[in-house]
């Protein structure tokens, strides 16, 4: 029973996706929260104050080049990534790959990127 429990332990963190989705859920939590508080009129003031600097079309349109730009950075980094492991790992070793998998910053960035796309995402939403 503890050596499936290890086993299952070791396939979830050698996992690549298992950083990037705990960061996602954390910043859908946050991009969540902020809704809310943008909703509810925490930020009224600054809210006023933006508005006369900076519409609301072009602050979308803002959000939606970033959107764009950080999903094809990330889709690209990814696709780099699983091509230049699966040569390696061709050349030198099976071992190599989950040594990669394992690295803690290649999730972080993935994480990252992931997030970033979502949060300025969810500003794209219409809202009420």
């Amino acid at each position: 029973m503890q050596f499936r429990l290890k086993q299952i332990k070791d396939n979830v963190l050698s996992s690549f996706w298992y950083i990037p989705f705990g960061m996602t859920i954390l910043i859908i939590a946050l991009a969540m929260s902020m809704l809310y508080m943008d909703y509810n009129s925490y930020f009224y003031p600054l809210k006023k104050y933006l508005h006369t600097i900076v519409g609301a079309d072009n602050a979308r349109t803002t959000l939606s080049i970033i959107a764009t730009a950080v999903i094809t950075i990330t889709s690209v980094t990814f696709s780099m990534t699983v091509l230049t492991l699966s040569i390696a790992s061709n050349q030198l070793g099976p071992r190599l790959l989950p040594n990669f998998m394992r690295q803690k910053t290649t999730q972080l960035v993935l994480g990252l990127f992931v997030g970033t796309f979502i949060i300025s995402a969810e500003r794209l939403l219409p809202s009420r």
